[in-house]
């Protein structure tokens, strides 16, 4: 018998990736796991329960909260959560916790260096971005197994701590543009210019939301604020962020 059609907390976890329309791998990965970790919980029972410290990062992925809000019109109590086996005791719209960390920074001093590093300057005025992409080419760093062939990756250096602690200021970012973004992921967003001849703005967060006509729903991390709407009128370009996992096995 499916485990997901008698588990509640499978049945939970199988209707909110399709409602969020998220892939089994990449809420794996996401959650700092392999790849088949969720589809071997779902479709074959292993692990029998989820690790207390895998709920807060799976209910933060899954948005278990925001959806009890719609269902009820009430805040879930802690409660709550707990009955639907996840996030005991979270909030809603709960920040990645401190003692998260997805993956590894992996050794990149035995690796090819020619994957360049785009320059960046810090960002003007509150809610235009946390940079701006400079257009200089301000060296280049190191090339990790999931980049190889890929020749229009680059790599940025982060700017503040909003996304810390999943990473934190002056660590890597690596982008493959080839590689699009979807609801869950982590992204670059660069803006349109407000005036010719300057670099528009530029976030570094992740992708909540997508609407048809290119609008965009963003949050971040440190501090865990209200959300961030970004019209699609003012959207030049989306990068998908890639996570350390897939940078090292491709």
């Amino acid at each position: 018998m499916d485990p997901a059609a008698t588990d509640p907390v499978r049945a939970l976890i199988a209707r909110r990736l399709k409602e969020l329309d998220l892939t089994l791998s990449g809420v794996s990965r996401a959650i700092g796991r392999n790849h088949a970790y969720l589809q071997q919980f779902l479709e074959r029972g292993i692990p029998a329960e989820l690790p207390e410290r895998v709920r807060p990062l799976l209910a933060a992925q899954l948005h278990v909260e925001e959806a009890q809000r719609r269902r009820d019109g009430r805040a879930p109590s802690g409660s709550a959560a707990t009955a639907e086996g996840l996030a005991e005791g979270a909030a809603w719209g709960m920040p990645m916790p401190d003692s998260v960390t997805v993956a590894r920074t992996p050794e990149l001093g035995n690796m090819s260096h020619d994957v360049p590093i785009l320059g960046v300057a810090r960002g003007g005025r509150p809610g235009e971005g946390d940079f701006r992409f400079n257009g200089d080419v301000a060296g280049v760093t190191a090339r990790p197994h999931g980049l190889r062939g890929m020749k229009d990756a680059f790599c940025i250096f982060v700017q503040g701590d909003s996304m810390a602690p999943w990473r934190n200021e002056g660590e890597r970012v690596y982008i493959n543009p080839a590689r699009p973004a979807r609801p869950g992921d982590h992204v670059v967003v660069e803006l349109k210019p407000e005036r010719d001849g300057e670099p528009g703005g530029a976030w570094l967060k992740k992708l909540v939301a997508r609407s048809p006509d290119g609008s965009l729903v963003l949050a971040q991390y440190n501090p865990a604020t209200a959300r961030i709407k970004i019209a699609g009128a003012k959207v030049k370009r989306v990068f998908r962020v890639m996570e350390w996992e897939e940078l090292l096995v491709g």
